[in-house]
């Protein structure tokens, strides 16, 4: 055993990390260290992290997260479940095949590794690092969202052309490569009311933006129909954050509206309402967004309703 604990600087750590075979690691710097030198890892994911956050970068990596209802957490826990639902075993499974240069082609053994969740590391063909599952189990409703938002944030963010077409193809490979059929409610109809109505509140605080930025230069004079705008924005406000506590699973695209207005440094009110003006117009144009790709994903699944058996995915990788 070679212990390096405070003796290396992060450049000698990075070329240490780089003549290794394989790291076993938890969700750390080296393991991203690793990462960015090449060196395939083992990540595990405890508590708080979340690979979509804080995975490691590259094609080739192996993260094991717990698979329960706790997790991640938000709060200390006595019980460690986390951690002992991965097993020595399954880290040693999963090493050997990194170490053996091994494909990592999805498993279909879906009881295989229970409470467990195994990804891969790769790319999508936009070139954003993505984590799929390595074992076949049924679509979620978690998994279900997340795929939806990482198409909607491609139609928005960029070339809505280009996002499209090919972010779509992949995106259907990968659902029949990579999952069995769902065999729960996926909550598409919660979901596609949750969407109008953050688009419709959205649309209600642009406009009522573009009223205080018409009413600003004379606020001196109507000082009470001004106030009285000010406190409609913050209704609307708080029905974001409603809608939010809704729906968890695209409460996302509230908390990123929110982010965006940390920043703000205006003090003046006709700047101000403007820049709220337009984070409100991008709320809208991001739910609109994501209706229409609801509706894509739905379409590619077979799911006309809430639930949707979709036997094509059923047909052997």
């Amino acid at each position: 055993v070679t212990l390096l604990l405070g003796r290396t600087t992060p450049a000698l750590l990075a070329a240490y990390l780089q003549a290794l075979d394989l790291l076993i690691t938890n969700d750390t710097g080296p393991m991203h260290l690793a990462a960015a030198v090449a060196t395939p890892t083992v990540a595990l994911f405890l508590a708080g992290a979340r690979v979509q956050d804080t995975g490691p970068v590259g094609p080739g990596h192996v993260i094991l997260e717990a698979e329960l209802d706790c997790h991640p957490c938000q709060a200390p826990c006595p019980g460690l479940r986390c951690a002992k639902a991965i097993t020595p075993d399954a880290v040693f499974w999963w090493a050997a095949r990194l170490l053996n240069q091994e494909p990592l082609n999805p498993v279909d053994e879906e009881d295989a590794w229970p409470g467990l969740r195994v990804c891969g590391s790769g790319t999508d063909p936009e070139g954003y690092h993505t984590y799929l599952p390595l074992v076949r189990r049924p679509l979620d409703r978690r998994d279900f969202w997340m795929w939806l938002q990482r198409l909607t944030w491609g139609r928005v963010l960029d070339q809505p052309d280009c996002a499209g077409v090919e972010l779509q193809k992949w995106l259907e490979w990968m659902l029949f490569r990579h999952y069995l059929p769902p065999r729960e409610d996926l909550g598409i109809m919660t979901g596609d009311n949750f969407l109008l109505d953050l688009c419709r509140t959205a649309a209600q605080g642009e406009k009522i933006a573009g009223d205080i930025i018409l009413m600003a230069d004379c606020s001196r004079e109507y000082p009470v129909r001004l106030w009285q705008k000010i406190e409609a924005l913050r209704e609307v406000d708080q029905g974001l954050r409603r809608l939010a506590v809704a729906f968890p699973a695209l409460a996302a695209l509230v908390e990123f509206f929110f982010q965006e207005q940390w920043d703000r440094q205006d003090n003046e009110v006709a700047p101000l309402a403007g820049e709220l003006q337009g984070a409100y117009a991008f709320l809208r144009r991001l739910g609109e967004a994501a209706l229409t790709c609801l509706a894509e994903l739905k379409l590619i699944l077979g799911i006309p309703e809430g639930r949707g058996n979709f036997p094509e995915l059923a047909r052997p990788v």
